[in-house]
């Protein structure tokens, strides 16, 4: 791969990864106000891009370059094994033994009256550990283990249906048709297996059509869920394909400022993997100092995310330098 692909990926996932913190930041219920409004629009708005991003990066990388052979098949799952089922199955059981513990100081019984984990069944152990696990964002790495099970079957279907199978994955995704993590897993491992050129340079004037409109289905979108109004996913899909090529589009007009390797991005996937359930806590001990005033609500949202990745980014650069075999274990050597 080269270089400016290269650093576009890992720069443009530290942010996605920056915005799914913000996307959890997410502290207001209610009644409609300017602050849920604000929340709302980015988090569950702007935020929302990121996670499409990932799995098509994801199908992209995993794909990338690659001949099809038993043996390269085995060499890709035994990778994944490492670097998604290994991280998975730590972080998800860490952060279970770690809840329990701080469940059973009375500060701890105080912020988690609602899941009580000494009260869990076994089963409810297991369920709440690795199927719906309390780092939630741990989702992803379940969905995207599903999509590398299956990504044989991916392959060969783009490879015998060709060029239009990325019409149809498209058509599949916006219509939502298709299993979004999987369609957009496809249709990263389109992109890769028919080797499209990723660098996009539209005109000014596409460019900013594209951003601005973005911005207005943002606003539109948010608007018709504080009513009920059901407009399928296909609003939802759009603003997302326009989330998408914003971002990337921007990156290539200023990748003289950008296109640089940052040594901070390195630590994107430990924020991923950290900041959850650490930023909820965060934001119940402020909530509960602060009280639950709008202003508070907004004072939260807005620091929160800041101080989950201060201490994830320190947590993470501790662990790197002092014991960086753990280190590389947890991030699944990335």
């Amino acid at each position: 791969m080269d270089k400016y692909l290269s650093n576009k990926i890992k720069n443009i996932s530290f942010i996605l990864t920056i915005l799914v913190v913000i996307l959890h930041a997410y502290n207001i219920k209610g009644d409609i106000s300017i602050v849920s409004f604000i929340q709302t629009f980015i988090s569950y708005g702007i935020a929302t891009i990121a996670v499409p991003i990932f799995f098509m990066i994801s199908g992209y990388l995993f794909f990338y370059k690659f001949e099809p052979s038993l043996e390269n098949w085995i060499k890709k799952y035994k990778t994944r094994f490492k670097t998604l089922l290994v991280p998975f199955i730590i972080w998800c059981t860490g952060w279970m033994i770690v809840l329990y513990i701080i469940q059973l100081t009375p500060i701890g019984k105080g912020l988690f009256t609602n899941m009580v984990l000494s009260e869990f069944s076994f089963k409810e152990i297991l369920k709440y550990t690795y199927v719906y696990p309390i780092p939630f964002q741990l989702w992803y790495i379940s969905a995207l283990i599903e999509c590398v099970i299956i990504s044989p079957i991916i392959y060969y279907l783009i490879k015998k249906i060709g060029q239009i199978s990325g019409y149809i994955l498209f058509i599949f995704w916006i219509l939502s048709i298709l299993n979004y993590p999987v369609a957009l897993f496809s249709i990263g491992a389109y992109l890769s297996i028919r080797d499209i050129n990723l660098e996009l340079k539209l005109n000014t004037l596409i460019y900013r059509a594209i951003l601005i409109l973005f911005i207005i289905l943002t606003g539109v979108k948010i608007y018709l869920s504080y009513f009920d109004v059901s407009y399928f996913n296909f609003l939802g899909n759009i603003v997302i394909l326009l989330g998408v090529l914003s971002i990337w589009i921007s990156y290539d007009r200023h990748s003289d400022l950008w296109n640089k390797s940052f040594d901070i991005t390195k630590y994107g996937i430990f924020i991923y993997f950290f900041h959850e359930p650490l930023q909820s806590v965060i934001i119940r001990v402020m909530l509960k100092v602060l009280g639950t005033t709008q202003i508070t609500h907004l004072i939260i949202y807005m620091l929160t995310p800041v101080i989950t990745i201060f201490i994830s980014i320190c947590v993470g650069k501790f662990i790197d330098r002092y014991m960086r075999n753990i280190y590389i274990i947890l991030t699944g050597g990335r």
